[in-house]
């Protein structure tokens, strides 16, 4: 560590302002603000003023990072109403529990070597596959914009892409304390060139011969008239409403009035695909036209599980919305993020009607095929949707990117093990014997 670097952080009350500067870059890079390029150098701050300190120093950053998320969400366009609600809470909490551990292992580490980043971007991962059954909250998230993250995805999941973004922190924070003359920059150059090669690789998304023509409805207000003439003299298979309850008179008029074969509506508490032809029933599972389509029936995101589960069974999920109308509205806006990264980890095509804003429509590469203003409160999107989803690794294989980072991690602790049983010796400590022979000797030692 350079004398320069070391005393900067380590200087007292340095880390109070290097975790609420974290806080920020994660904030920015997060929806609906989508700088998502921060993420990858978010926790560098934060890292680096922790090197060596204390599991309460770590607890009480991530505190901070979580309050700084907070206090931006308060002051920085999220509604009050929004900020306040318990799953908003739950979000924000989720994030400052899946920040607690891998900040408190790292502040512990004492030696470093390159099976030590990726020991802790393991924790990073298997820490939060395992928080995500409880709180809904992921780092993913941020990359729901970048072409080379999604390509990534298709392959890992948004595991890779955790990964990823933890892998790129925790090495940035490590070279800040190298030597200027032994920084890593040809590494760095390394990882922004593979980056930049993922983007070009994104593959454009397959168009089939059958598609299936999908109408997405954003607006508050679902009378049969104001309905028509949002959706004028288009031609559409199925029509999506947001989460908004209709009674069998108000449904019946409503598709009459729109013209459409199937529409997605939600009577009684229950979401699902509705035909004309049959009033009295609801299906969250249908085929219209070839085309697989599938209304989950769970209001919280990541869906990814219950999408990876069906599999090549649906080529579309319909996914209906209701959230408080407001010009920035962050829950939605995270909604949204999960539901393209699950689309481009599964191949999947994803619909989105809500009442507030980000009502979109995703192929199944995770590219935008239609795309409302979240600012627009009535509007529709249009958009031909593929007959088949496409083949992803993801897909095919399920999680197996959690594997690979525990086997990871079970490398390191058995490394970490010989080396305290003394069977396995350090680089620098093996040399260390060597430097109390002359130097004549000890060259000669060493070319031998």
């Amino acid at each position: 560590m350079s004398p320069t670097t070391g005393a900067l952080a380590t200087r007292r009350g340095w880390w109070i302002l290097a975790s609420i500067a974290s806080g920020c870059l994660v904030a920015a890079s997060l929806p609906p603000s989508d700088h998502g390029l921060l993420a990858f150098v978010a926790f560098v701050p934060a890292l680096v003023s922790l090197r060596r300190t204390s599991y309460s120093r770590a607890l009480a950053s991530a505190t901070l990072i979580l309050g700084t998320l907070f206090l931006w969400a308060f002051w920085g366009g999220w509604p009050q109403d929004s900020v306040g609600s318990r799953e908003t809470l739950r979000v924000l909490l989720g994030f400052g529990v899946l920040i607690a551990l891998p900040f408190s292992l790292y502040a512990r580490v004492r030696k470093w070597s390159p099976l030590t980043v990726w020991a802790l971007t393991a924790v990073a991962v298997l820490w939060e596959a395992l928080a995500s059954q409880y709180l809904p909250a992921t780092l993913a998230w941020t990359q729901h914009r970048s072409p080379g993250m999604l390509y990534l995805a298709s392959a890992t999941g948004w595991w890779g892409v955790v990964a990823a973004i933890w892998a790129t922190n925790l090495f940035l924070a490590r070279v800040f304390f190298l030597a200027p003359t032994r920084r890593a920059l040809p590494s760095v150059l390394a990882c922004a060139l593979t980056l930049v090669g993922a983007a070009l690789a994104f593959p454009p998304s397959p168009r089939s011969e059958t598609a299936l023509q999908v109408i997405v409805v954003q607006t508050a207000t679902l009378s049969p008239s104001h309905i028509a003439q949002l959706v004028g003299d288009r031609q559409t298979e199925l029509l999506i409403l947001p989460r908004i309850e209709l009674t069998l008179d108000e449904a019946e008029a409503l598709a009459s009035a729109a013209h459409a074969p199937s529409v997605v509506l939600t009577r009684e508490g229950w979401s699902g695909i509705w035909n004309p032809s049959e009033p009295n029933a609801m299906a969250n599972r249908t085929t219209i036209r070839g085309v697989p389509v599938y209304v989950p029936q769970t209001l919280k995101a990541p869906l990814v599980h219950d999408l990876r589960a069906l599999g090549s069974q649906v080529s579309l999920a319909a996914i209906p919305r209701a959230t408080a109308e407001s010009p920035y509205q962050a829950l939605a806006a995270w909604d949204a993020a999960g539901l393209t990264l699950a689309s481009a980890s599964l191949g999947q095509s994803v619909a989105r009607a809500d009442t507030a804003g980000f009502s979109r429509v995703t192929g199944p590469t995770g590219e935008v095929l239609s795309d409302i203003p979240r600012r627009q409160r009535d509007a529709i999107g249009s958009a031909a949707v593929p007959a088949s989803p496409t083949q992803t690794l993801y897909s095919q294989f399920g999680d197996w990117p959690l594997i690979v980072v525990f086997a990871i991690l079970l490398l390191w602790i058995l490394v970490w093990g010989l080396q305290r049983l003394g069977i396995l010796v350090a680089g620098r400590e093996a040399e260390a014997p060597l430097r109390i022979l002359p130097r004549v000797e000890r060259e000669n030692y060493s070319r031998n």
